[in-house]
């Protein structure tokens, strides 16, 4: 919660959602069709358990779930999350995860060139 305090006068609290702050990273930018690819990265704060979901950008422009995993204990008080995926055209990727004390947090995309 969140409250603005100016000498004696205090604001309402009001409760603010923080993005939980997610990275991607891949073992191949430039795989070849039918490759296995590592999407790999970390959820801050620590979440452990919470289901990350792996999206990849479709025509329309929007994103849609292809894979999901969970995230595992790590360190530096955040969770991480490994998971294989076979590619066989060029897409943009994302990862996301939200829960009910956090607002959904995006990693930011990335670009697969499949050749």
């Amino acid at each position: 919660t969140y409250q603005v305090t100016s000498g004696t006068v205090r604001s309402a609290r009001v409760l603010v959602n923080v993005r939980i702050r997610m990275s991607l990273r891949v073992s191949d930018s430039t795989p070849r069709a039918g490759q296995i690819v590592r999407f790999k990265g970390r959820a801050c704060p620590k979440h452990n358990g919470l289901a990350v979901r792996i999206q990849r950008r479709i025509g329309t422009g929007s994103f849609r779930t292809v894979r999901s995993t969970t995230l595992k204990p790590s360190t530096r008080g955040c969770s991480a999350y490994s998971r294989r995926l076979r590619v066989s055209r060029d897409a943009t990727y994302r990862v996301t995860a939200d829960d009910a004390n956090h607002a959904r947090g995006f990693s930011r995309s990335r670009f697969l060139n499949v050749h």
